[in-house]
Order: C-alpha cells, then sequence, then structure tokens
C-alpha cells in the first residue's frame, strides 16, 4: 500500500534526473527557506524537524541549530548526508509510519510532502507524526482538490484534518500552493 509512494521516491532519487523538483530549486527553495528561518527567528526554535527533507537543496538553506531531516527515501538521504555538510544537520530514513527516535524540537515541517502523499494511510500517519513532533508546525502544500494529477500527486483539503489543539496561525492561498502554520493551544 505504502510501498507505492515510498517506491517512487527511491526510484527517482536512483535516478538522479529531478530530485526533489523545481519547487525546491532556485527561487522556490530560497522562498521556503526565507519562510521557514523568519519561524525559526520570531519563535526561538533551537530545533528543527523536517518530514521530508527531499534532497537536501532546502534543507541546506535552513538556519537551525540543530535539523533533525528525514525521509522515506534511502537515496534521498544519501544525497543530503554528500551535499549538506554543516553543523547540528542529522539524517534518517524512516518507513513513513513509525518515527525514528527523535529529539524534542521547537518546529516541525512538511514542505510539499502532503500533495505527494497518494496513499490515504500513509497521509493520516504523516499529519500524527508531524503534529506530535513540535508545538509549531509549518506546512508548505496546497489545500484544495485537483482533478487530473500526475500518479505520484494528490492534493487534498488537509487543514480541517489538523488534529484537535492547534489554531492555524498563517493561511495559505484558497487554490494555489502556499505556507501554513500551526501553533499547539496552550492546556485548559
Amino acid at each position: 500500500m505504502t510501498s507505492n509512494v515510498i517506491d517512487y521516491w527511491q526510484t527517482r532519487y536512483v535516478a538522479g534526473v529531478r530530485g526533489s523538483g523545481e519547487g525546491s530549486r532556485g527561487k522556490a527553495a530560497q522562498r521556503k527557506a526565507e519562510f521557514v528561518n523568519g519561524l525559526i527567528a520570531s519563535h526561538g526554535v533551537k530545533t528543527v524537524i523536517d518530514w521530508g527533507c527531499g534532497d537536501g537543496i532546502v534543507a541546506a538553506l535552513i538556519s537551525a541549530t540543530r535539523y533533525v531531516g528525514l525521509d522515506v527515501s534511502p537515496a534521498a538521504i544519501t544525497l543530503c548526508r554528500e551535499r549538506v555538510h554543516l553543523p547540528g544537520r542529522t539524517w534518517l530514513t524512516y518507513d513513513g509510519m513509525v518515527a525514528p527516535q527523535l529529539p524534542a524540537a521547537g518546529l516541525a515541517l512538511s514542505l510539499d510532502v502532503i500533495f505527494h502523499l497518494t496513499d490515504d494511510a500513509l497521509y493520516r500517519r504523516h499529519l500524527e507524526l508531524l503534529f506530535d513532533s513540535a508545538p509549531l508546525v509549518c506546512i508548505h502544500s496546497s489545500n484544495h482538490e485537483v482533478a487530473d494529477e500526475p500518479p505520484h500527486m494528490r492534493s487534498r483539503e488537509f487543514v480541517p484534518d489538523a488534529p484537535r489543539g492547534w489554531r492555524c496561525t498563517c493561511e495559505g492561498p484558497a487554490d494555489a500552493i502556499g505556507f501554513w502554520v500551526f501553533e499547539r493551544e496552550a492546556a485548559a
């Protein structure tokens, strides 16, 4: 079931043709890093967990003291280890369902991951892991259904699936890809 998603990304990274894609290159990568670095600075974040670090292009631009990049593709993690030689970086492969041992973090990222989760179980588990890993969550994605997508994509309305106890403090555009930021609400 989830192996189709994992197999797709592993095959893509092994082939070495497209890497993480155009959304993780050039100006798009810079824009993502600037947004994330703004969150890091404004919230005093020291540790970031990235649930889908891809080939490390964006990760190399993120200015966290400690950064843990996770990906379902071992080939992507190999690329990160080869490309990104910054202090405080850790690269881990995981199966999309079971989280590895992770440090306490101030920010969890899901950048261009949700619309690539074509499997419902993997999508639901991604949200669980993401929101369980830090009190501040940043998602870069579409938040609407799209017809006739390529087989490796499935845009969906994800905001209603955010767990209870979270407040959306930044909403992306209704009909395009953008940033959504969620903060865990204080316990009553």
